[in-house]
């Protein structure tokens, strides 16, 4: 035989052929079913390794939810909450790993709705509380507005113009400010339109009240200088030698309501103090003299009894110009031999007395001269004279005339009964 391959043909009988395919069936058959079998147990496997990872973070997502309740609506929050238990049942519910991913992928969009969720009421809670400090800014504006309206217009503008007039346009600027609906630039202006309107209330306050006492004290000065014009028109002492002093006061009492109509309140304490100063000095001059007029009269009442108690016929006492209460005072006395003395008593000065149907006399003077002589007249006179002063306690200067000689001269003249000195009275024919 040589060195190469030897074969032959070999062909199996059909028993042992059927035999063999009965077997390998049997095999095929049996390793199918293992085969089935393993496919089952890594199925089930990995849909409970499935379901289990799927659930571990559908726990999560509930911890999520739970912690994004207060950030959510509720209805949102429930409306998420029910597709979360809904999937969640499909996860612990679902045969196949399809159904179990759609479920775990629908909890996980839900996510995203939170997120939405919590977005929109963001939104919603920043526009409400937008519109809410909107709202309470117009409020506080409208405070400004209601505290400006409190005080009249009149009184802002006189007693804090600027302040009145800054306001104005800021309380504008405010309005339009707001109207543009973002609160943020609205803020710090407002904090200074609250700030300049306390500054402006307490200047209007203060101002107002200041020009209330300065106004109170000008009625009160204006109330005062009227009650002394009133006095002084109840004095007839004071308006016999003033007699204009009481419209001097009536014109500084309308000089005054003029001077507070026209609010400057100074000016009545300042007339009022001059009205004062005005009064004071006549009711000053018309005592002293009202006190000379009336030594005067006493002196011109006191010659006419005198006259009358020598057997004068005398007049009655008058003025010899009646509407001036300074005037001298004149007697006429005339006796039944014809004789007569005239008889002027002025406020100041010496008493004149005129002498009328008494002898004319010359005299020898100690020189050898000749001077002017009445002893007649003369004689009556110092019998007047010294019965003025023995009854009616007026004293008397010397009698003096023209041409008398002045070795002559003994007696004194008529002094008024104060003692103001003594006033040569002087004797005429």
């Amino acid at each position: 035989m040589s060195g190469y391959p030897k074969h032959h043909d070999v062909q199996l009988q059909r028993e042992t052929e059927a035999r063999l395919e009965r077997e390998g069936q049997e095999r095929a058959r049996q390793e199918a079913i293992r085969r089935q079998q393993a496919q089952e147990r890594e199925r089930k496997r990995r849909l409970d390794e499935l379901r289990s990872k799927s659930l571990v973070q559908s726990t999560q997502f509930e911890s999520q939810l739970t912690a994004a309740a207060g950030s959510v609506y509720q209805g949102d929050y429930v409306q998420i909450e029910k597709k979360y238990r809904q999937n969640l049942d499909s996860i612990r519910t679902s045969p196949n790993e399809g159904g179990i991913r759609r479920a775990a992928s629908a909890i996980a969009d839900l996510t995203s709705d939170i997120v939405e969720a919590s977005s929109r009421k963001r939104r919603d809670d920043a526009e409400r509380q937008r519109l809410a400090a909107i709202e309470l800014q117009k409020v506080q504006l409208g405070e400004i507005e209601r505290s400006l309206n409190s005080i009249p217009q009149d009184d802002r503008l006189k007693f804090d113009r600027s302040g009145s007039d800054d306001l104005g346009v800021t309380v504008r600027s405010l309005h339009s400010l707001i109207a543009q609906g973002n609160p943020s630039p609205v803020s710090t202006p407002l904090d200074r339109a609250k700030n300049s309107l306390q500054r402006h209330l307490a200047a209007v306050r203060d101002g107002k009240a200041d020009w209330q006492r300065r106004k109170d004290a000008a009625e009160d000065a204006l109330g005062e200088l009227d009650a002394v014009a009133v006095g002084i028109g109840s004095d007839e002492t004071v308006l016999r030698w003033f007699a204009d002093l009481g419209e001097e006061l009536s014109m500084l009492v309308r000089a005054g309501r003029n001077a507070c109509e026209l609010e400057r309140f100074d000016r009545p304490v300042e007339l009022l103090s001059q009205g004062r100063d005005r009064v004071s000095e006549c009711l000053r001059q018309a005592s002293e003299a009202q006190r000379k007029a009336d030594q005067s009269r006493y002196i011109a009442d006191s010659i006419a009894a005198t006259l009358r108690d020598m057997n004068f016929e005398v007049s009655a006492v008058r003025r010899e110009h009646e509407s001036h209460p300074a005037s001298a005072l004149l007697i006429s006395a005339a006796s039944v031999a014809g004789k007569s003395i005239r008889v002027s008593v002025p406020v100041e000065g010496q008493v004149l007395y005129v002498v009328d149907g008494y002898p004319h006399e010359s005299a020898s003077t100690n020189d050898g001269g000749q001077s002017a002589a009445c002893d007649e007249a003369e004689g009556v006179l110092n019998q007047m004279r010294a019965q003025l002063r023995s009854e009616y306690g007026v004293d008397s200067g010397e009698l003096d005339w023209e041409g008398k000689n002045p070795n002559r001269l003994l007696r004194s003249a008529d002094d008024l009964p104060s003692g103001h000195g003594a006033s040569s009275a002087r004797g005429g024919h």
